[in-house]
């Protein structure tokens, strides 16, 4: 005799039956329209939730959308030898030698990739007194900035000018030696993820300051410190010595008008980004010069704190009635992910926490840069 249970377990597996042949059907005939039309979805997952992208895929391609800048299947450009144009000599910046411990592991990278390394630490105090000595008209514009960001920023500027070598955000992850990198160029510029720079600001890319490599008194960093003084009045601290203030010298460095910004250069020397650099100097190595490199090798991550996957897909929906400029970061996108698949061949990663906008009250725990970095160095400035 069949009971009540058994004939509940045998409607089960006839429904479940039922439902993945309809699911199959579904499945075929959705194929089967996509191969019919020629057009291609790209299916997202976002908060849990399936999201479909009306895209043709296969006009997806560097002619017809000139991507930023070419795919990495190289290591970063040097010379051989042991002859370094940027010393080998690291920077960090602090309010104070009591770092959040939630940094340490940051710190601590750099010190195990490049442990021959001389490192430096600054905090605002050891700054302002650099500052006050050798920058006196600067010292009432870094009193009266209204973020501690813009301290940390202007005073990397100075110190790199000041000492040069290797300057990195306390949120920074190193993840290979960095002296591959401090041969052949004189002064680099990590730009930006170009999901930054066209979904937050519209513009195609934007030069950061989160990790720098620069020569001692190179110009363009003489040209930045000496720009302090025109930035401090305006309002948004990107502005004032932030991501757009690096920007504005580089153009302004390299002679660049507003209108040639959205210009596509080419280069068959490096794996740099695409965009127009200007015709000041004819090679990128020169001693003079300031050299972007890919983004893939210092900068390959999003911040996910100003840039949610939500919007960035958001921003690609109905493509084609977008402008050329954001149908280049969607393909851009697409192309690398939302979610970035370390290369080889990166140095760093930055985590964008954004730490000099936090009070101490912000972390529960800190840890001095002495336990750290026991041989650690500051300035000596009376």
């Amino acid at each position: 005799m069949v009971n009540a249970k058994t004939i509940l377990r045998m409607l089960w597996r006839t429904e479940r039956a039922k439902l993945k042949r309809c699911m199959l059907i579904f499945m075929f005939c959705a194929a089967l329209t996509l191969l019919l039309t020629g057009q291609e979805e790209t299916t997202v997952t976002i908060d849990g939730r399936m999201m479909s992208m009306n895209l043709d895929l296969s006009k997806l391609n560097d002619e017809d959308f000139e991507p930023f800048e070419p795919d990495v299947r190289e290591d970063f450009p040097t010379i051989p030898g042991n002859v370094y144009t940027i010393p080998h000599v690291l920077h960090q910046i602090y309010e104070d030698y009591y770092i959040p411990s939630k940094m340490v592991h940051n710190v601590q990278s750099f010190i195990n990739m490049n442990p021959e390394w001389t490192y430096y630490f600054w905090t605002y105090d050891s700054g302002r007194r650099l500052i006050a000595e050798r920058y006196p008209y600067l010292i009432d514009i870094w009193d009266n900035y209204l973020k501690p960001k813009s301290r940390a920023n202007a005073l990397k500027f100075i110190v790199l000018y000041e000492f040069g070598g290797v300057y990195a955000d306390l949120d920074v992850t190193c993840l290979r030696p960095l002296e591959r990198a401090t041969k052949r160029f004189s002064c680099v510029f990590p730009p930006e993820p170009f999901e930054h720079s066209v979904f937050l600001h519209g513009i195609p890319y934007l030069i950061g300051n989160s990790v720098i490599l620069c020569r001692m008194g190179h110009p363009f960093l003489k040209q930045i410190v000496k720009d302090l003084q025109r930035s401090a009045v305006f309002s948004d601290q990107v502005d004032v010595t932030g991501p757009s203030f690096v920007t504005y010298n580089f153009l302004e460095y390299n002679n660049i008008s507003l209108t040639k910004i959205f210009k596509v250069k080419k280069t068959i020397q490096t794996n740099s980004p695409y965009f127009y650099k200007g015709e000041r100097f004819k090679n990128e190595d020169d001693i003079n010069a300031v050299y972007i490199p890919n983004t893939v090798y210092f900068t390959d991550s999003i911040n996910k704190r100003r840039l949610s996957r939500r919007s960035c897909y958001n921003s690609c929906q109905k493509i084609k009635e977008k402008s050329r400029l954001i149908r280049r970061a969607c393909y851009n996108l697409f192309r690398r992910g939302y979610e970035r698949f370390r290369n080889p061949f990166t140095f760093t990663e930055p985590n964008w926490l954004d730490i000099y906008e936090y009070t101490k009250k912000s972390y529960l725990h800190s840890t001095h840069i002495s336990k750290i970095v026991p041989s650690y160095r500051y300035i000596e400035i009376q």
